[in-house]
């Protein structure tokens, strides 16, 4: 099995282990209730046929595995992408979660959630064998994923700062065959190291603050895992979390908590948003292009290439608000229109900043200034939202000059995916100088929740329709 294919099933295996726990545990419900109503399992005793509400002990099933899979997710047991480690551990506090939550409910919301009651003996026998067969089915799972990190083990580029450190460091990682160590010395380490072919950057030994950032920042900018130890310092605009690797426990960074699953219900919010939103506004976008098409001929939409995730260049979508001729582009107005542009730059920026803002600019149509003052104009990136070169919620896209003039600190942006609206541009518009843009969407990275999105996605419905 090549390496590649190896990394397609381990991530396979991690994505089908819920869905294998629901079955299973769907299973053991099933037979503790189908041996509970046969009562002549003892032959000389004579069980009580259980008055058993169908509906009510199904629905009790239903939470109790709901229940466990929650707490699971959040606990690590259902990680995709990083190694596990503890895994047992995580799980058992999951089902210990569930054991908890669930009595309470049996027995408090008797008459009450559950009128006749829920079987004791399937409380305990859910209980019980339920840890067996997951446990059974988890080792049997773990060992094949074992196998596959073999086959394709984790590449840590290990940044040491002394000889003495990655010594220390190789020598309590080689016993374990799922990492392959790739040693730099930071005399020879440069940003292009982070790149293709390494899962985590690890910085062993003492860096000052600035050193430490600058490393951080080329790991997430290339989408990759960051470590370091000692403790001694704490970068502010990262998560900081112990974690461990082999038998060593690190200080582990995230740029955001958008990680493992929490990427996949992202994905999966912005494929549904976005592909609701195109069919129940496709009545605007078919006004829209006949209004442009009657005010400036063809074509309708506008396309541009911007700076995506990880400096990546994406063809970016958008109704078309300027005249053709005056239009950047080579497959718009051309040299001409750039020039055009440079001077108006110069002579009509409104804004000192690295993001230009012409007043008053004379290249927009009639029907482009409406499009663009109640963002109509912006509505086409729905379908990059599909395609999945951006996300619904997230910083904006910019030019490729325009990001050559970032900071940079600032350029740790390019972390996420560009998204159709974003933080600061819902709750400060254009009014804000372009560092504090980056500040205030880096705030909303590191305290990304599904809540902060629903939260910037009503407010830019709001301001849309009633321009605040």
């Amino acid at each position: 099995m090549e390496k590649g294919t190896a990394s397609i099933y381990k991530t396979l295996l991690r994505l089908a282990r819920p869905l294998f726990h629901f079955i299973l545990l769907v299973a053991v419900f099933y037979i503790g209730y189908t041996v509970r109503q046969y009562t002549d399992l003892i032959p000389w005793l004579q069980l009580r046929i259980p008055a058993f509400n169908t509906q009510e002990t199904m629905w009790f099933s239903l939470a109790a595995i709901i229940i466990f899979l929650i707490a699971a997710f959040f606990l690590g047991v259902y990680e995709l992408f990083r190694p596990l480690h503890g895994y047992y551990k995580k799980f058992l506090l999951a089902w210990v979660w569930r054991l908890v939550t669930m009595t309470f409910l049996a027995l408090f919301g008797n008459g009450f959630l559950f009128g006749d009651g829920i079987s004791r003996f399937l409380i305990l026998w859910s209980a019980g064998c339920g840890l067996v067969v997951l446990s059974i089915f988890d080792i049997f799972w773990n060992n094949l994923n074992g196998r596959l990190e073999r086959r394709q083990p984790y590449r840590i580029l290990v940044i040491y700062k002394t000889q003495k450190h990655y010594t220390k460091f190789s020598e309590d990682v080689i016993g374990y065959p799922i990492y392959e160590i790739i040693p730099v010395a930071y005399e020879e380490y440069d940003s292009t190291r982070s790149r293709e072919g390494i899962d985590i950057a690890m910085a062993v030994g003492s860096y000052g603050t600035n050193t430490l950032q600058m490393i951080a920042d080329h790991a997430r900018s290339h989408g990759k895992i960051f470590y370091h130890i000692p403790e001694s310092y704490f970068l502010e605009d990262l998560i900081a979390m112990p974690e461990r690797v082999g038998p060593v426990v690190w200080r582990a960074y995230r740029s955001s908590p958008l990680d493992g699953w929490m990427k996949v219900f992202k994905r999966l919010c912005d494929l549904v948003c976005s592909l609701l939103a195109l069919i129940v506004l496709s009545p605007i976008f078919l006004l829209t292009a006949m209004l442009i098409k009657i005010d400036s001929k063809w074509p309708v939409f506008y396309l541009q290439k911007r700076v995506g995730r990880k400096g990546q260049l994406f063809r970016f979508l958008k109704f078309r608000s300027m005249y053709t001729h005056m239009s950047t582009g080579e497959n718009y107005g051309g040299k001409k229109a750039q020039k055009m542009y440079e001077k108006l730059i110069q002579t009509k920026n409104s804004r000192d900043d690295i993001l230009p803002k012409i007043a008053d600019d004379p290249r927009v149509t009639r029907v482009g200034r409406i499009l663009r003052k109640t963002s109509i104009d912006e509505l086409p990136q729905l379908v990059n939202v599909f395609l999945g070169t951006m996300s619904m919620v997230w910083p904006r896209p910019h030019l490729p000059a325009e990001v050559e003039k970032y900071e940079p600190w600032m350029k740790r942006l390019l972390a996420a995916k560009p998204g159709l609206t974003g933080y600061a541009q819902v709750f400060w518009r254009d009014n804000l100088p372009f560092e504090q843009e980056a500040q205030l969407e880096l705030y909303y990275i590191q305290h990304w929740s599904l809540a902060m999105d629903l939260q910037v996605l009503i407010s830019t419905v709001r301001v849309v329709l009633w321009g605040k």
